[in-house]
């Protein structure tokens, strides 16, 4: 392992524990955070994926991301990474945080809505963030579908007309089984 890989894997430790805290802010938001902590634990994910995005398009990173004589494992690490990085570039840091204080604040209005059925109280939230992932998916880009940008961060390589076709095959043999479970 060289010095430089060495640098480029503590850097990445660095980013991934920034990622792992605002996950954990993120859980306790709903599981154990006060109920009048919200805007402050939204304010705090804003300011966290900030930091997170500065650290992704450092061009320190990039420097580290060329790398030379690698083990298999290791250009894995370093193509993951760059990746990451790519995406990031490509989102402006204001886009960033918008996304992670708005999906902060949607999350405990939905919190609230949800038992007592008020749609009314969280469309407002569910549209902004559909308007704030649109702009997301126009910033990385696609050929085909929006979506497809997006389904990148959770099924890489997927597209958006190949689920289509998956999610036809499932209905033509799950509705059936699910009429004959209905009559039984």
């Amino acid at each position: 392992m060289t010095k430089k890989f060495s640098e480029l894997q503590e850097y990445s430790r660095d980013l991934y524990a920034l990622r792992s805290a605002m996950g954990l802010l993120a859980w306790d938001q709903e599981t154990g955070m006060p109920a009048k902590g919200g805007d402050g634990r939204a304010r705090s994910l804003s300011a966290l994926s900030k930091i997170i995005h500065q650290k992704y398009c450092d061009p320190k990173f990039g420097d580290l991301l060329v790398q030379d004589n690698l083990l298999p494992q290791e250009n894995a690490i370093v193509n993951g990474l760059k990746s990451d990085r790519d995406k990031a570039l490509k989102i402006p840091q204001a886009l960033a945080a918008e996304l992670a204080e708005t999906a902060s604040i949607s999350q405990r209005i939905w919190a609230e809505a949800r038992p007592k059925n008020d749609t009314e109280a969280f469309n407002p939230w569910l549209e902004k963030m559909i308007h704030l992932r649109r702009q997301e998916a126009e910033c990385l880009g696609y050929s085909e579908s929006p979506y497809d940008a997006l389904l990148e961060n959770y099924e890489p390589s997927a597209r958006t007309a190949s689920l289509k076709v998956l999610f036809q095959t499932l209905k033509s043999e799950l509705v059936p089984l699910l009429g004959k479970i209905t009559e039984a």
